[in-house]
C-alpha cells in the first residue's frame, strides 16, 4: 500500500487519515506546511494530501513550493477543501495536482479514484528511495 502524508490539523485531516488507514495505507499527519517540509526531509512518501488552510501558508502555496523542489516536484498531490475559487482549482491542476471537494457526499469514492490514477501515473521526478 501507499505511504501517504496528510497535511492539516482540522477534523477533515483526521477523517481522511482514518479512511486511508482502513484501506491499509501507511499514513502520517502533520499540522502544516512547515511540518510537511520537515517530514519530507527525513521520509519518502508516495502521495501528499493537503488541506487548504494550513496556518501561515495555504495548500496552494505549499504545492507551488513543492513543484519548485527538484527532488519532490513529481510527488502526487491532492489538495482537499470546501469551495475554492475556480482560478485556484485551475492552478492546482496546472501545477500537476488534483482538487478534492471534501464536503462532497462522495468524497471517499472521488479520493480513491484520484489516488489510484495519481499513484499509477509515471512520475517525472521522485525523491530517492
Amino acid at each position: 500500500m501507499a505511504r501517504i502524508l496528510v497535511v492539516g490539523s482540522n477534523p477533515g485531516s483526521f477523517r481522511v487519515r482514518k479512511w486511508l488507514e482502513s484501506r491499509g495505507h501507511e499514513v502520517e499527519v502533520v499540522a502544516g506546511a512547515r511540518g510537511a517540509y520537515a517530514h519530507l526531509a527525513d521520509q519518502n512518501v508516495d502521495l501528499i494530501i493537503s488541506g487548504y488552510d494550513l496556518g501561515g501558508e495555504n495548500g496552494l502555496q505549499f504545492l507551488r513550493k513543492l513543484k519548485m523542489d527538484r527532488e519532490r516536484r513529481g510527488l502526487p498531490f491532492i489538495l482537499r477543501s470546501g469551495a475554492l475559487a475556480k482560478e485556484v482549482r485551475e492552478e492546482i491542476v496546472e501545477l500537476g495536482g488534483q482538487f478534492l471537494r471534501e464536503d462532497s457526499p462522495s468524497w471517499e469514492q472521488t479520493l480513491e479514484q484520484k489516488m489510484r490514477a495519481m499513484l499509477q501515473a509515471p512520475r517525472v521526478c521522485r525523491a530517492a528511495e
